[in-house]
């Protein structure tokens, strides 16, 4: 199937089937099927800096019961919370008092499409399938409440496809993104 227009990506996202991997099995899976993040994975682990790796609910994400790629995500406040509570606690302008903020914010952690998928589907850009991951994301965010979906880019290259894919930043130089979910 090629998608050639962007609505049309739902058609796609609703032929994805997600298979949940726990994240002690993930390590191991990023390298058997060459995961190019398991560079920076197994780096940030090192530092100390991937801290939502373990919080968060990893899943290995299939088309045409091929697998393409690997998505991992979970809502906000249950994601940071732990480590960084003053990230999901503000003051509510309006009344004045601390509140707890994130509930309806999906974090989106891990977003990698396989080279091998990309050969397996000539057809399908890279582009229309992260296109159609933000869909399949978008109908589960209606599904489950979430107006906001939450993630980073790793890099320009990838800030770019995002922006195209409909995600805004907050600013020329912030790699955090965001999407606003309409209901």
């Amino acid at each position: 199937m090629k998608v050639r227009y962007l609505n049309e990506s739902i058609e796609t996202a609703n032929k994805f089937v997600l298979k949940k991997v726990p994240a002690e099995d993930l390590l191991t899976l990023l390298k058997k099927y060459n995961f190019t993040l398991l560079n920076d994975i197994n780096l940030q682990l090192e530092k100390g800096n991937l801290l939502d790796f373990y919080t968060t609910d990893h899943h290995l994400v299939y088309y045409e019961n091929v697998l393409i790629g690997i998505l991992s995500f979970k809502n906000f406040f249950d994601t940071w919370n732990d480590i960084y509570p003053e990230m999901t606690h503000e003051i509510n302008p309006l009344t004045k008092k601390e509140e707890e903020t994130g509930h309806y914010t999906l974090w989106v952690s891990l977003l990698e499409i396989l080279q091998s998928a990309k050969l397996q589907f000539p057809g399908i850009p890279t582009f229309e399938f992260v296109r159609s991951i933000l869909d399949y994301l978008i109908l589960y965010c209606k599904k489950h409440g979430y107006k906001v979906i939450n993630c980073a880019a790793k890099d320009l290259r990838v800030k770019r496809l995002y922006q195209r894919a409909g995600f805004f930043s907050f600013g020329n130089d912030s790699l955090d993104m965001i999407y606003l979910v309409d209901n």
